[in-house]
């Protein structure tokens, strides 16, 4: 968890988790952020109706005007993925036979096995139907897997409302122009660091890593801090719980 993965490429300095300038719920000439406090922390928050999400903090509670409000978390439930050049770097080798061979990442994988028990589900849509996608998607304990989707936002949508909410409560993280609807529909965003620069755009987080190199393990990261979750992963670790092989 070093440094750069933090800060998302588009966030506003000094702006609450989540938050970006390039961000479809923020327009950039709106973007405001005056002082309030917070316990012993100084905190900003813009009164637009649209920055709603600014008065989300870890400890659930903000002081405006002297007075303690209670807040409560956006939960997001649904975890998103890619697959080329996302879950992967992006490389296709294809044989003779017309066999088709992946790459994915160690640590992305046990990422992704942190999401379910906390309450996020991970899944994947993806433009390639591979059998490479479903073994991983099968070792990994992903169920969702909607493979050779040519409309990703639309697939997106469908998916929430069978789990029954809208894509405001789930994460969506991709590399190419066809990820970039979806990205734009979802309560938050991932790139990895190497996506096209649309998609590096609209993220709410852009990654160090490129695809297929720990990108996704630096967005899972990010997400589960911004959600208050992060702690829960590394109290379990002091509890002796071990991730399982990914």
């Amino acid at each position: 968890m070093g440094g750069e993965t933090r800060t998302g490429r588009n966030r506003t300095p000094g702006a609450p988790p989540g938050l970006t300038t390039q961000s479809r719920r923020l327009p950039a000439d709106l973007v405001e952020w005056p002082t309030l406090s917070v316990g012993r922390e100084s905190k900003q928050l813009n009164d637009h109706p649209r920055r709603r999400a600014a008065a989300v903090l870890r400890n659930g509670a903000l002081a405006v005007g002297g007075r303690l409000m209670s807040v409560q978390t956006p939960r997001i439930r649904l975890f998103v993925m890619d697959v080329d050049g996302t879950l992967t770097d992006g490389s296709l080798t294809v044989s003779a036979d017309g066999g088709e061979t992946k790459t994915f990442h160690a640590r992305d994988g046990a990422g992704i096995k942190l999401l379910a028990p906390l309450g996020i589900t991970p899944a994947i849509i993806s433009g390639r139907a591979s059998k490479a996608t479903s073994l991983r998607a099968r070792e990994l304990g992903i169920e969702l897997v909607d493979q050779a989707v040519g409309d990703k936002a639309a697939r997106l949508v469908a998916l929430c409302k069978r789990l029954g909410f809208t894509p405001d409560h789930a994460a969506f993280m991709g590399d190419d122009l066809s990820d970039v609807p979806a990205m734009r529909i979802a309560g938050w965003s991932a790139a990895p660091g190497d996506a096209v620069e649309q998609a590096r755009e609209v993220a709410d987080f852009v990654a160090a890593q490129p695809g297929g190199r720990g990108a996704v393990r630096q967005a899972i990261e990010e997400l589960l801090e911004e959600e208050g979750l992060w702690q829960r992963v590394l109290e379990g670790l002091q509890s002796n719980r071990t991730e399982a092989p990914a």
